[in-house]
């Protein structure tokens, strides 16, 4: 993990935060994306969506235990269904082919349809904002689009990397189609009413939807814990309360979801990071550098989720 954060920490230089360009940045976050339709799905919608298949969860783990096996068969395929709307809705399989066009225009003569990449890259995040790192993938966006401008390859190419960082898009297909399978192969061993197979594949299904929401809840805690450490280290500290304490709270969050592995530096970063905000207003001298490192371990975790 230690080459980890030194990457996470070089990539935080590189980023170059400034608190006016924060405000504006932060301002951004929340309006839709240049292009955008007005009726594209809401983050919301995709949580209601999601939350619908967890209670079918739970309802599928019912019908097993009392080995009804037509009831399990049928919510699992309700259950199917519910995360073929969220992965429509979330527009991710568009997302997937616009961030491979975009890297396929380094190759082309001034970047040739890169622009128009970028563009409907940006437009496709908003569904997707629970999911994203958002100000650094805004970040990323202006660094490419400069890149295109100037027709600077290395700078388009880091800031390509930076982009995909900050959405891991294909982890978040990856997920989806984990959980799909899962559901395919309970439906099949509900044909032949194994049981012990349907709830095998159950626990396939409950552990890529966790992680669809651990993926939500690293993104989260990064996005606040990032701009809040950045609001302290500039002496800023009570404005970087709001942000703390999303962060705060999303990284709560993913320790609830979060495998057994993980659970040690996430315990370790959700310790620090809510010492921290409990004493905002009196901080200890070492707050910033603890609260830097609480962002290094979320970043790892974050970026090494397989």
């Amino acid at each position: 993990m230690t080459a980890s954060m030194s990457s996470n920490t070089e990539n935080r230089r590189w980023r170059a935060p400034l608190l006016k360009a924060l405000a504006a940045l932060l301002m951004f976050a929340g309006l839709p994306a240049a292009g955008e339709s007005s009726d594209a799905v809401k983050p919301s919608e995709l949580r209601k969506v999601l939350q619908k298949v967890e209670k079918r969860l739970l309802k599928i783990e019912d019908a097993l235990q009392d080995g009804d096996s037509g009831r399990a068969s049928t919510l699992l395929r309700l259950a199917d269904e519910d995360l073929v709307r969220f992965l429509d809705g979330s527009g991710l399989e568009s997302l997937l082919a616009m961030l491979a066009r975009a890297r396929q225009a380094v190759s082309e003569p001034d970047l040739r349809g890169a622009q128009e990449a970028l563009r409907a890259i940006r437009a496709g995040l908003n569904p997707l904002s629970d999911y994203v790192v958002r100000r650094d993938a805004e970040v990323a966006y202006l660094a490419a689009s400069r890149a295109v401008a100037t027709t600077d390859l290395d700078a388009y190419a880091e800031a390509l990397r930076q982009l995909d960082t900050a959405i891991l898009a294909p982890l978040l297909m990856g997920r989806i189609k984990e959980a799909r399978d899962a559901f395919a192969g309970g439906r099949a061993a509900m044909v032949g009413r194994n049981m012990e197979a349907g709830r095998s594949e159950l626990e396939a299904a409950r552990a890529a939807i966790e992680g669809l929401r651990l993926a939500a809840a690293l993104s989260q805690a990064v996005f606040g814990i990032e701009i809040a450490a950045e609001f302290i280290a500039e002496g800023h500290g009570m404005a970087a309360r709001d942000q703390l304490r999303g962060g705060a709270r999303a990284l709560r969050e993913a320790v609830t979801v979060a495998p057994q592995e993980l659970q040690a530096d996430l315990r370790q970063a959700d310790e620090d990071v809510w010492g921290i905000l409990d004493r905002l207003a009196k901080p200890l001298p070492e707050d910033p550098g603890t609260l830097i490192g609480a962002l290094e371990t979320v970043e790892a975790l974050r970026t090494g989720q397989r």
